[in-house]
């Protein structure tokens, strides 16, 4: 992509949780579905971990959350949802992890990818680093390499991307804005993942999460698309779903989500 405003016709989203996409990058994905490009997501863990709810079981989560993820990937107009299924908290930089998402590059075969800024400053969930490093390096070079994991040369699996997208980049970019998402949309999301979306002052039993959700809280729905070029390379970030609050310390980008 060279242009912000150019019409990607495939993407790829590679999240660390169920609703990193949503809250992450949740306008664009819906600007860019809306518009006819053709959405696939893989969510990386299995979100087990995810709640303050003490009488909820991991397997019980896990089987919440990933359903929550598929009716908020309908509302957005995402075609397929992938689980790869490591352990909340356990994302790691190794090669099976790293397997696993150039796999789903050579599936899919992106013109961009949507994943987590691995620069991200100050606190900022582990799974977020590892998630975007390990999404970065599988872009280039080993979706790139046909020697890299020659196993899915029997599959016919081969293809790099051409631009990578980087949730709550910190780089200085250029800005347009997305088609404004409907009320019913913003709606139909928040329903969807209610286990991560509950009042500030709500206890456990207002929803399997039970956890403050002030980092999706105080501000606007959409998101915004910007780039920064590099030499013939064009590089694109979303904003966040929700403009949220400044973090619980008081300063800096707010807390990411888990």
């Amino acid at each position: 992509m060279t242009d912000t405003n150019e019409q990607p016709p495939r993407i790829l989203v590679v999240t660390p949780h169920p609703d990193d996409a949503e809250s992450g990058a949740g306008g664009t994905i819906a600007r860019f579905a809306a518009q006819g490009s053709s959405i696939a997501l893989v969510v990386c863990t299995n979100g087990d971990k995810g709640t303050s709810n003490g009488e909820v079981t991991p397997a019980q989560l896990v089987e919440i959350r990933e359903g929550e993820q598929l009716k908020a990937a309908e509302v957005l107009g995402i075609e397929r949802v992938s689980f790869l299924r490591f352990p909340d908290q356990g994302l790691e930089d190794n090669d099976d992890f790293r397997e696993k998402v150039v796999r789903e590059i050579r599936i899919h075969k992106p013109d961009i990818v949507f994943t987590m800024d691995p620069n991200h400053l100050y606190i900022n969930h582990r799974d977020h680093r590892m998630c975007g490093r390990v999404t970065l390096d599988a872009i280039f070079p080993y979706a790139r390499d046909h020697l890299a994991y020659p196993q899915h040369l029997a599959e016919g699996l081969t293809r790099s991307v051409r631009s990578t997208c980087g949730a709550a980049s910190s780089q200085t970019c250029s800005w347009t804005s997305p088609t404004p998402m409907r009320r019913s949309s913003k709606r139909s999301i928040v329903t969807g993942v209610r286990s991560e979306i509950v009042p500030a002052t709500a206890t456990s039993a207002a929803g399997v999460g039970g956890r403050s959700a002030t980092r999706r809280r105080g501000g606007r729905w959409g998101s915004s698309w910007r780039s920064r070029s590099s030499g013939s390379r064009s590089f694109a970030s979303p904003t966040r779903i929700l403009r949220p609050r400044r973090n619980a310390y008081g300063r800096g980008p707010p807390l990411t989500g888990c």
